[in-house]
């Protein structure tokens, strides 16, 4: 009886032992796990920042260089509609309808919150975001749009194109009747009236494009080319982008790096 006892013991105890090891190896592979989506979390979040910000001004905000995660959240703030207008961030903007489709009439010019400003001035100078709007990273222009709004796709930007007669013909109609420079000397296939009709009050300007990656940032084009970014990307790193510049009737689609600076039009949900 002893043996029988003393036996029975023994096998409890091996039991007892393997259920222990099982329950500790699952906390292992829960933990682990867990552990393993925090790691993606940090590293997503820090993959989502700009270098400098709007003016000179550092900033964590979501964009094109490195630095600590963002604490930018939403778009342009308090978006109210008026009559053909768009009031968000502080300032007005035109509207327009142009098809089924509501379009910013002007580009956006909201700077963000310090710390974290959104976009830059081309060429560090507030007088081009009052007249052309700011340049943003591809990232930021992903979420600048106010509440009710968003930054259009490629087939949203596509279906404006051919409202206003296809991408051969549609630059000199959206673009704007002024603003725009002389076309470039010496260019015989150039156009003879580089500024465009307006036909539909799209009034788009060229405000340029710039480039941070170096410093200081570098700015091209003004008064000659504008681009604007889509929401479609090409892949983690690009998105598209249309574009318009003075010696051309068309308005082209490309793709470019999230860490380029470019306009941004929001439409309509």
């Amino acid at each position: 009886m002893k043996k029988r006892l003393t036996k029975f013991a023994q096998v409890a105890g091996i039991m007892l032992a393997l259920t222990f090891t099982l329950s500790c190896s699952d906390d292992k592979d829960e933990g682990g796990s867990s552990s393993q989506s925090g790691g993606g979390d940090v590293s997503s979040s820090s993959g989502n920042n700009n270098g400098v910000g709007g003016d000179g001004s550092s900033s964590s905000a979501n964009g094109g260089g490195g630095g600590s995660s963002s604490s930018v959240t939403g778009g342009c703030p308090n978006a109210e509609i008026g009559d053909n207008t768009l009031s968000c961030g502080g300032q007005t903007y035109k509207t327009v309808e142009i098809g089924s489709q509501v379009w910013m009439a002007e580009n956006l010019n909201y700077r963000g919150t310090e710390p974290d400003t959104l976009g830059r001035c081309y060429g560090e100078d507030s007088a081009n975001c009052e007249k052309y709007g700011r340049l943003y990273y591809g990232s930021q222009a992903m979420i600048v749009c106010p509440a009710g709004w968003h930054l259009p796709d490629t087939t949203e930007w596509k279906k404006l194109v051919n409202s206003a007669g296809g991408a051969d013909k549609a630059g000199t109609k959206l673009k704007a009747a002024s603003g725009w420079n002389a076309a470039v000397k010496g260019c015989s296939s150039c156009p003879l009236t580089p500024a465009g009709t307006d036909n539909y009050g799209f009034s788009a300007l060229p405000g340029g494009d710039g480039d941070c990656s170096v410093r200081p940032c570098e700015f091209y084009r003004v008064g000659n080319d504008g681009s604007w970014w889509s929401s479609t990307e090409d892949d983690a790193k690009k998105a598209y982008r249309r574009s318009m510049d003075i010696n051309s009737t068309d308005v082209h689609r490309s793709s470019s790096d999230k860490n380029l600076l470019f306009s941004v039009r929001c439409i309509k949900d």
